[in-house]
């Protein structure tokens, strides 16, 4: 009699399962808005890139040095869209959809290959796609899962090319590498899989570890060259040693003066959580057990892989789910190589039990930075998140007057997003090192982050510097300003919170 075990040896029936199960768990999920600020600060930099190229002011909201692939790819679907950046948030979040559904493929087929076993591949894989920073980064706009569908795609072709020793595999994995690291150059991080895979393979030769150190090679100066050809002359935190060198010494820095607990919960919270908790447990429990039994083959393929940029990550302040993705995976695979191992006729529950005792053990969030394991009701209150902070950016910008706008730096993104929007063509001057004023046919609009607490004393300062009486002042009121000391101001106030609208003053 045929069981579901002897349907799931079979790649093809694995395949169009996995795919089926990720269609339906995302595509319906995926939110109408920017996720996160860094999303947003993404969008506004490309489309400030493709209205000014280099020399726009906003270009510096994200690294667009890091994501040139990124970039060249929604500048061509904008240009298909006439430029309607409307669409920008959908065209952002489909296409995660769409490589949070496909990436189940190379996941599958590496750890297949790997070791030999289509169910721990479909148990693996499963499980992946509903980890807590991959289900969320496959519902709204961002490079990373991007970056590490090729990434993964790259080591099914090296590992390929170590079985069967044709060339065609080995220049497939330094374009698949290559195309990795256009899209999120961070993803060079887990580069160290491609000594594990030859080290589990009992590959170490001379000539293999030179090709290894080919592949990297190969691949950044592509990287390199591509990038000049996409962006130009550009500067940014891997442009030069120095400004990697300070990019590096200003996230450093902060992480000196945490204590342990803040430690704990931002640098290694995100790491737990957007593994899913009961995964990284199990997987710490894990890798326990093979060091105890001197699996060191199992050993040297996961740290390669997964040691340098979790290393890193808890070093840069402040730690994100979406930095620790590139970890995922093989922590996944040896949850599922230790329950083969010792109960084969239970591993097709584990999936399930993981997944649901995620959801179970913690309790729903909006956070993309420390993400729940309720992934749904998750879903459902960061989709709330995103559409208020759209509508009250869309409040703002729609008032008939000529506005200076004070806001956050978490906000700003969403009130550039908004005026770009409404109206594509803009002309953006920069006052000062905090404020930019837009103008564009709906009138004129001064935005200025405020980060002190004498939010009354600024308001002042920079309508006399600039000369913006007749300006309508727009305010965060999260801050603490008395109302009642407006009154006394001979200007028009409105007034806004986080995730709503007020009005006016």
């Amino acid at each position: 009699m045929l069981t579901f075990q002897d349907i799931l040896r079979n790649k093809k029936s694995s395949l169009s399962f996995l795919i089926l199960i990720a269609i339906i768990s995302r595509f319906p999920f995926v939110l109408n808005g920017f996720g996160e600020t860094d999303s947003a600060n993404l969008a506004v930099s490309i489309i400030d890139f493709i209205t000014y190229g280099n020399k726009g002011f906003l270009t510096e909201l994200y690294f667009l040095d890091v994501v040139p692939l990124y970039v060249a790819y929604i500048k061509f679907v904008l240009r298909l869209l006439d430029n309607n950046y409307s669409y920008l948030p959908a065209v952002m979040n489909y296409t995660n959809a769409v490589f949070g559904t496909l990436i189940v493929v190379p996941s599958y087929l590496l750890v297949s290959r790997l070791f030999n076993n289509n169910i721990i591949a479909f148990c693996t894989s499963l499980t992946f796609s509903f980890v807590p920073s991959i289900y969320q980064s496959s519902i709204y706009g961002f490079p990373h899962l991007i970056a590490l569908f090729f990434f993964i795609l790259s080591l099914y072709f090296f590992l390929t090319w170590i079985d069967n020793l044709r060339s065609v595999w080995f220049i497939s994995s330094i374009v698949a590498l290559t195309v990795a690291i256009l899209f999120k150059s961070d993803i060079i991080l887990g580069s160290g899989a491609y000594f594990g895979l030859l080290y589990i393979k009992r590959r170490l030769g001379k000539e293999n570890i030179l090709l290894f150190i080919l592949v990297i090679t190969l691949s950044l100066v592509s990287f390199f060259l591509l990038r000049r050809m996409i962006l130009g002359e550009s500067n940014g935190s891997t442009t030069s040693l120095s400004g990697f060198t300070e990019w590096f010494m200003h996230f450093v820095a902060p992480v000196l003066s945490k204590s342990i607990s803040q430690l704990i919960r931002d640098q290694a919270g995100p790491i737990a959580y957007g593994s899913g908790i009961l995964n990284f447990i199990m997987a710490t429990l894990v890798i326990f057990f093979y060091l105890k039994h001197r699996s060191i083959h199992i050993i040297v393929f996961i740290f390669s892989w997964s040691a340098l940029p979790t290393f890193l990550w808890l070093i840069l302040w402040i730690n994100s789910a979406r930095h620790n993705m590139l970890s995922v995976l093989p922590f996944i695979v040896i949850i599922f190589l230790y329950i083969h191992e010792k109960a084969p006729r239970l591993i097709l529950l584990f999936p399930v039990l993981l997944t649901l005792g995620n959801l179970l053990v913690t309790t729903p969030s909006a956070s993309t930075r420390i993400p729940s394991g309720s992934i749904f009701q998750s879903q459902s209150m960061l989709d709330d998140q995103a559409n208020n902070l759209h509508l009250v950016a869309k409040n703002i910008v729609g008032l008939n007057n000529n506005k200076l706008v004070f806001t956050t730096e978490s906000f700003r993104p969403y009130l550039y997003y908004e005026i770009f929007s409404a109206t594509p063509r803009y002309e953006l001057t920069k006052l000062d090192n905090s404020c930019y004023g837009i103008e564009n046919t709906s009138g004129e609009l001064r935005v200025c982050i405020f980060t002190g607490t004498e939010l009354i004393l600024a308001v002042n300062e920079i309508i006399t510097k600039y000369r913006l009486e007749k300006h309508a002042i727009v305010l965060p009121l999260s801050t603490d300003i008395d109302v009642g000391d407006l009154k006394e101001m001979n200007y028009t106030f409105y007034g806004y919170e986080r995730y709503k609208f007020i009005g006016k003053l």
